[in-house]
């Protein structure tokens, strides 16, 4: 029986005593459902007389999904030789030191009291697909762990502790906001959700044993979102509504790859909100016979304590003209960035920008947009390029490097408008500094200035006037 790299990751960290519960998961065919086999047969086999319950939503996914599973892999060389019982009717594998894995159903739809616990005694417990389940079925979960007393000492003479176990894809629902949340809150190298609980990710791309022609089928049948969701593992995907600030993106329009042209000038445009990141944005545009094609081909959100213009601008240098060579560069963003930063003398945050650049610049670099503009008049203009047709019938086409600019891609989906043309931008609040800042708008802003910035007199001609509405 051979486990991939992050199965035995996920395995090994039960040595660490302080975890009593682990996430593992976050896409799919990432071997959540072996895992977790595996892992009780493991524990199973450690601890003579013991007891672990592998649960699914109901029955029926046990029967159909669950149980060949564990059969399968209770019949590899390793664990085979040690199961002496299996009874498929009470869904039972008996080990010959005593121990048995049961597996179980939640079934709430038919018991929301939960009696079906009453008496279930183990020493763990094994969750494929938490998602389908109800929060208090994971309390309940650690209420039963630990009650079978009658387990004995593994070689090493120590009992088994207590333990859950749990795996998932992503969700919108109670476990994004109870655990996945939470995990990126702390932001924890070792992926703690909270004292004692672990996240552990896990994608399809750690399971060596998926052929590549597995990959190219679910590029070419999912939908964007959906292979975004479950094969990225992006708990941050979001349907579309209709009700988006940037309304005309299309994912597999807009999103794919884009090269970086080193001969070619280059735009970065700025938004100057620091938290939960400093924002920049690359794009470079070139002529096609329909007309132009605006290429983002990469961004830079860094987080504190990199969430500066400089050291945005430094990581573009780092990259592109340190690498590929010296390009003249435009710079466009948010034009608040040229007043005075309030305590700071004659200060700007564009000064940075600036300084930092002064290399690449040349006698037109300034491209920020300084006059007045009303929301539902620039909204207007941002969708029909991203329709590819503005009024005067100049052809744009936009692209987005899939790769390169997850966050950007992710900002158009999540921004959405608000009553006055404008758009609605999420509070929050870091957990370790206790600041209040915007999730999200940041990057649909930066991109807003850009477009805003090249083709201005486009917008000017033909949207900032009241008589077309």
């Amino acid at each position: 029986m051979e486990l991939t790299n992050k199965q035995k990751e996920a395995i090994l960290r039960w040595q660490d005593p302080r975890i009593s519960f682990q996430l593992y998961g976050g896409a799919i065919r990432g071997a959540k459902t072996a895992k977790l086999a595996i892992e009780a047969a493991l524990f199973a086999m450690a601890y003579p007389n013991s007891r672990w319950v592998i649960m699914r939503s109901d029955r029926p996914k046990i029967v159909t999904n669950l149980l060949p599973t564990v059969s399968h892999f209770y019949s590899m060389d390793g664990i085979r030789e040690h199961v002496v019982k299996v009874n498929r009717s009470e869904l039972t594998f008996t080990f010959d030191n005593g121990s048995v894995v049961q597996l179980f159903a939640e079934s709430y739809s038919q018991d929301k009291d939960m009696n079906r616990f009453h008496g279930l005694e183990a020493n763990g417990f094994f969750l494929d697909e938490l998602s389908e389940f109800q929060e208090q079925t994971l309390n309940k979960c650690f209420e039963r762990a630990g009650s079978w007393l009658n387990a004995e000492p593994s070689i090493f003479g120590k009992k088994p502790r207590s333990i859950v176990s749990a795996t998932c894809n992503p969700t919108k629902n109670w476990v994004k906001t109870e655990l996945y949340d939470k995990y990126i809150q702390n932001r924890s190298p070792e992926g703690w959700i909270k004292e004692g609980w672990v996240y552990i990710p896990a994608k399809i791309t750690d399971n060596p044993k998926v052929p590549n022609s597995y990959y190219v089928g679910l590029k070419q049948n999912m939908t964007s979102l959906n292979y975004q969701r479950f094969v990225d593992g992006d708990w941050e995907y979001v349907e579309s509504n209709g009700h988006e600030w940037i309304y005309n993106f299309d994912y597999s329009s807009h999103v794919q790859k884009v090269d970086y042209l080193p001969n070619v000038a280059t735009y970065l445009t700025f938004d100057f909100n620091v938290w939960p990141y400093m924002t920049l944005l690359c794009f470079q545009v070139v002529q096609i016979p329909e007309g132009y094609q605006v290429r983002f081909y990469d961004e830079f959100c860094l987080p504190h304590p990199k969430n500066t213009a400089e050291d945005v601008c430094k990581a573009w240098i780092d990259k592109y003209p340190k690498t590929y060579g010296k390009i003249p560069v435009s710079y466009c963003g948010d034009a608040s960035g040229e007043n005075k930063i309030p305590g700071f003398g004659d200060k700007k945050a564009f000064n940075s920008v600036r300084s930092t650049l002064a290399p690449y610049l040349h006698n037109s670099s300034d491209r920020v947009y300084k006059k007045q503009f009303f929301n539902e008049f620039v909204r207007k203009f941002i969708n029909d390029i991203f329709s590819g047709t503005l009024r005067d019938r100049s052809q744009v086409q936009i692209i987005i490097d899939e790769i390169n600019c997850p966050k950007f891609i992710k900002d158009i989906q999540m921004t959405i408008e608000n009553p006055n043309g404008g758009f609605i931008k999420e509070k929050a609040i870091d957990q370790k500094t206790k600041v209040t800042y915007e999730k999200n708008g940041h990057c649909v802003d930066a991109g807003k200035y850009g477009l805003l910035s090249v083709f201005s007199g486009l917008y000017e001609n033909q949207y900032h006037n009241n008589k077309f509405y």
